[in-house]
């Protein structure tokens, strides 16, 4: 099969959201047998992830220009809410429980540190964001490209 076979191939009817995953983010929260509830992550496609880039992203002035910084903490909060399929961190009713109104901040205020920073390691990694390709990979593709001849 050719490289391009590959492409031409590939299921695109397997959506990106089905990329999904279980996980123990806290001990605090347990069912009724005591076991700590496992939340449920999912992969989200790249249009919605550029939509969180756009939403957090502002202009600021740099040396004497302006430029665009990402606002890193609120995107990342987004992108926990997108992420997380269970519990469902947009439901209003567990929002008021908590006493917050816009659900970026439910991790915030529902988890402790460490088990914030755990989820949110683990929604990088269902995203790809620590996709491990192998060295070889690279070094082929990088010996790949030539410059353009002038």
């Amino acid at each position: 099969m050719s490289q391009l076979a590959a492409f031409l191939n590939f299921d695109r009817t397997e959506k990106i959201e089905s990329l999904e995953k279980e996980i123990i983010v806290t001990k605090r929260i347990k069912d009724e047998n005591g076991k700590p509830i496992k939340w449920k992550i999912r992969a989200i496609p790249q249009d919605i992830n550029l939509d969180l880039v756009k939403k957090h992203t502002r202009d600021v002035m740099m040396s004497g220009q302006v430029g665009e910084k990402l606002d890193t903490v609120n995107y990342q909060a987004e992108l926990m809410v997108e992420s997380v399929v269970f519990p469902d961190l947009k439901n209003s009713e567990l929002c008021k429980k908590y006493g917050i109104m816009n659900p970026i901040d439910l991790p915030k205020v529902m988890l402790l540190p460490a088990e914030y920073i755990r989820l949110a390691e683990a929604i990088k990694e269902i995203n790809g964001f620590y996709e491990n390709y192998d060295d070889d990979d690279f070094e082929i593709a990088k010996n790949s490209l030539t410059a353009p001849k002038i």
